[in-house]
């Protein structure tokens, strides 16, 4: 029996990456793009008018209301929605901010979909070059072990005053 799409929700002010990102998306068979927005005031009409979203990829810096605000309104309004933010910034600050405000990952615009890191605990996801800055950054370290059933997990080590 085949799964429902996964109804996503892309929220970038720039068109051309919007658009692009749209149509590789939809290439996909297991996600459904059901809205693709410039920003918050378009967001909220996409919501009212296709309902909610399982996910939303949200961009961090857009103007107006920038998209950890949005995430923290949307995490309030509708706490199942899981977001990852979308960007080309990869400080520590704005991976905090964006974490706190209720995303579940934080993904660089010019990096692939497939190296993601998710933690065991909360199932917060970190592109692969997020991941390796914040650990180096914050005196841990990431370590490879055999994981059930062969192949390799990797696992994030962070000093517990590290933790958000």
């Amino acid at each position: 029996m085949a799964r429902e799409p996964i109804k996503l929700i892309l929220v970038d002010d720039h068109p051309v990456f919007r658009d692009g990102l749209r149509q590789c998306l939809e290439a996909r068979k297991t996600l459904r793009v059901i809205a693709a927005v410039g920003g918050g005031e378009e967001l909220w009409k996409a919501i009212r008018t296709h309902g909610v979203p399982h996910a939303i990829l949200m961009d961090v810096e857009m103007p107006g209301e920038g998209g950890i605000e949005l995430t923290k309104i949307l995490h309030e309004k509708h706490p199942e929605v899981r977001v990852v933010m979308l960007t080309a910034f990869s400080d520590s600050e704005r991976v905090f901010a964006a974490l706190k405000a209720g995303a579940v990952g934080y993904l660089l615009k010019n990096s692939s979909f497939t190296p993601f890191f998710t933690t065991k605990e909360s199932g917060t996801g970190l592109g692969l070059a997020i991941a390796r800055e914040f650990v180096t950054a914050h005196g841990g370290r990431i370590d490879v072990e055999d994981a059930a059933g062969g192949g390799a997990r990797f696992v994030i080590r962070l000093p517990r005053s590290t933790v958000p």
